[in-house]
């Protein structure tokens, strides 16, 4: 009985071909872990999950004022337990009764400023807009609990009794947590009186001038003697004016590397590893992150994730 023995083949496997097939092992395993997790995948990344007990509020104080004098507006956050590394919020006003006389001044909390009106823009437009970030040199210590946001001075643009109001926009409020999680949030909006003293118009009489007689006109039984006519005083009514705008340098952003070695770093450590391709599985189910363009084609796809694969371990300290 012959046996017959096949001739084996060696083949050459390339470095290109190796990393084909280091790709295709690490799709199987993260497609087995995405079907393991896919029960509870909902849960785990729902933006308004059951781990948030409360709102997040944002609130001005005081809650209530009365001007003049100018009055300094804080705007404040309480975060409760969550670690914010994200706010957005839009405060209105009535533009004809209210002016802002400074700058808005950001906190030290989130110190990047991505967007906060001018003190000309506010004015113009009756609206603030303020988006602020944790600052990259911050991440280790996010804050959390009750903060100031801004604050900012505001006085009179008119001189008559009147309310009003700084209203929180509803429609413009976010609150990201350290987890990139949304917020539910809640707000309070705060009370203005206006010009609660202002009575009748100020009133300036015309003094009595004293005539000095001639000889001829002089009669001391017949002169009279002017008495003085008191003057009636009231509150001033308040000038208006524009006060020169104080100048605050825009921040200069901290530029943010865009080297190779730094490719598929999603979550900015500068090390290409499994915890990015886990940032990157939130976009396979709606309730994960918005966006894991890794590749930046505009798109947020499994071939980002392949993106991420073929760079494990860029910039990683070995």
């Amino acid at each position: 009985m012959k046996l017959n023995r096949s001739r084996s083949t060696t083949e050459v496997h390339t470095p290109t071909n190796n990393k084909q097939i280091i790709i295709y092992v690490l799709f199987g395993i993260v497609s087995l872990f995405l079907v393991s997790r896919l029960a509870n995948l909902k849960e785990s990344f729902d933006p308004r999950s059951k781990a948030q007990i409360s709102p997040v509020k944002f609130y001005l104080t005081p809650a209530a004022a009365v001007v003049p004098p100018n009055r300094t507006i804080k705007l404040m956050i309480d975060g409760k337990d969550e670690k914010i590394v994200f706010t957005r919020v839009e405060l209105t006003f009535d533009s004809n009764k209210i002016m802002l006389v400074n700058n808005i001044a950001t906190t030290d909390k989130l110190r990047t400023i991505i967007k906060k009106s001018t003190i000309d823009e506010a004015n113009a437009t009756g609206r603030i807009k303020l988006i602020l970030a944790l600052a990259a040199a911050d991440k280790a210590n996010p804050p959390v609990g009750a903060y100031e946001l801004a604050q900012f001075t505001i006085a009179p643009k008119i001189s008559s009794y009147s309310t009003s109001d700084i209203h929180i926009d509803t429609s413009a409020m976010q609150v990201v947590n350290w987890d990139a999680s949304e917020m539910v949030t809640e707000h309070a909006n705060m009370k203005i009186t206006l010009n609660p003293a202002t009575g009748g118009a100020y009133i300036n009489p015309t003094a009595t001038v004293y005539v000095e007689p001639t000889e001829e006109e002089y009669n001391e039984d017949e002169f009279e003697y002017p008495t003085n006519t008191p003057y009636i005083y009231q509150s001033p009514i308040p000038v208006e004016y524009s006060p020169y705008p104080e100048f605050t340098p825009e921040p200069v952003p901290i530029p943010i590397p865009d080297r190779e070695n730094f490719e598929g770093d999603m979550n900015g450590d500068e090390c290409v590893n499994f915890t990015d391709i886990g940032m990157c599985l939130h976009v396979l189910w709606p309730f994960g992150a918005k966006s894991c363009d890794a590749n930046r084609d505009g798109l947020s796809n499994f071939y980002d994730l392949f993106f991420i694969i073929t760079r494990l371990g860029n910039g990683c300290v070995r």
